[in-house]
This record gives structure tokens, sequence and C-alpha cells, in this order.
């Protein structure tokens, strides 16, 4: 069973909430917390699972959250341990992973970082076969890079095939924050037509959050507890009263 996914592109702003369980105890309740959120979709970080490199504890967790989750989509995600990621999986282990939630009929949405071109247009092939769509991810950690930079990275990322693409840049300055909403209302005023989850991160970043939907995001992410994303009952009121 998958959940109702929207039409992410229709100018709405669509709330994320992530789950990052350890443990299926930990899954359950991370899972039945933010369902009881309403959220628009959830992230499940399936890289923070104890175990989650054996079948039977993907196969249980996989079955676990969708039936928590009912109708609510789900974006899974296993992370790279280069790229923050909560253990160090091989690359063949990654790939079996998401092959493997593609296949289950439990996802809606999968995730797969940019750095992996070889590999990106198998998983599109299968997930799109499976009815999932592609979310090709960027991070940056560090620094924004220049407007050009960024327009190529949403380039290639549109190139290779995502259905909705992801960026994520470490502003220096609420410069480095706007810049980044004018490389991508740039790009959905000349050739854009998927939605983006378009990030500015830490403190700096917050005021993206807050204002995402006005600066050219389609979909973001909000937190149930205390963490750098602003709570989801609040995003989506700043988000009515800025935009209406």
């Amino acid at each position: 069973m998958k959940g109702k996914l929207p039409n992410l592109n229709d100018g709405a702003l669509y709330v994320t909430i992530p789950v990052m369980a350890v443990d299926m105890d930990d899954l359950r309740e991370q899972a039945q917390t933010a369902k009881e959120n309403n959220p628009d979709m959830i992230e499940w970080r399936s890289d923070a699972l104890v175990g989650i490199d054996r079948k039977e504890v993907r196969d249980e967790a996989l079955q676990t959250i969708r039936g928590i989750m009912g109708d609510t989509p789900i974006l899974f995600t296993c992370r790279d341990f280069a790229d923050r990621g909560k253990q160090d999986l091989s690359y063949e282990v990654k790939k079996e992973i998401l092959e493997a939630a593609v296949t289950s009929d439990c996802i809606d949405v999968v995730d797969i970082e940019l750095p992996h071109r070889e590999y990106i247009p198998v998983l599109r092939k299968l997930a799109h076969e499976n009815g999932v769509l592609l979310l090709i991810a960027h991070h940056d950690w560090n620094n924004t890079p220049s407007n050009e930079e960024m327009t190529a990275i949403v380039r290639e990322e549109y190139d290779l095939g995502a259905d909705i693409l992801k960026y994520s840049f470490a502003p220096q300055s609420y410069g480095d924050v706007a810049r980044v909403a004018e490389v991508t209302l740039a790009a959905k005023a000349d050739w854009l037509d998927r939605p983006v989850f378009s990030i500015s991160g830490g403190e700096k970043g917050m005021i993206s959050r807050i204002c995402g939907r006005a600066l050219g995001t389609n979909l973001c992410f909000a937190s149930i507890g205390k963490t750098m994303q602003v709570h989801i009952a609040d995003l989506r009121k700043l988000d009515k009263m800025i935009l209406g």
C-alpha cells in the first residue's frame, strides 16, 4: 500500500517530518507521533535503524512504518555515511536497501545522492516501474557556492531525471540565503518545472524555512520536537500569514 501523494508542484508548501529511529520500538513511537501531527509526508531516515542491512529487519520496518502512516506519503532515505548518514554501509548494501524499499510497495519517494551518478538511472527506472518518485539530493555542509555553481547542480539533478530536486547549502550570511532563493526562482521562471526541496541550513537559514514558499521551495522540513527545524504547527501558521 502506498500513500496519497499530492501534486507537489501546485504552489502549496508541503511539510515533511523526519523519522530517525534506531530500533523498532523507536520507529513505532516516532512514526505514530509524526502521524498524529498530520504531515504532508514523512522522511524515514532508514540509515539510523540498527540492522537495516538485514532483510528481516528492513522488511519488518517497511511494513510497520507503512501500516502506521496509512495514506501519508513516505520519503525513504538511506543517507551516505560520508554525507552525515548514521551508519557506514557499503555501496552494495546501500543499493540492496534502496531497491528493497522501492519494490516493497511501502514507499512513495526514494532519495539518492547526486554523487551516485552512474547508479541513478538504474534506480530511477526501478522506481518508476514500481510507482515510486525519485528525489536526487545534493548537500554542501560547509558553504553556499556561486549562483552559477548552484544552477549547474540544479540542472544536473533535473537532467538526471529527478522527479523532486533537493539541494541544501550552508549559508555564511543572509545574502547566501537570498542567493539560493534567487537561483531557485530564476530556474522556475525559465525552465524548472518540477518540485524542489530548496534548503539553507543552520541558524541563518531559518528564514528559508519560515518563508520557504515565498523563496521558491515546494517542500520543507518541520519538527515535532526541539530541533533546528520550525515546529510543524508554527510553520503552517507562518506560511499562511505570509502568503495567505
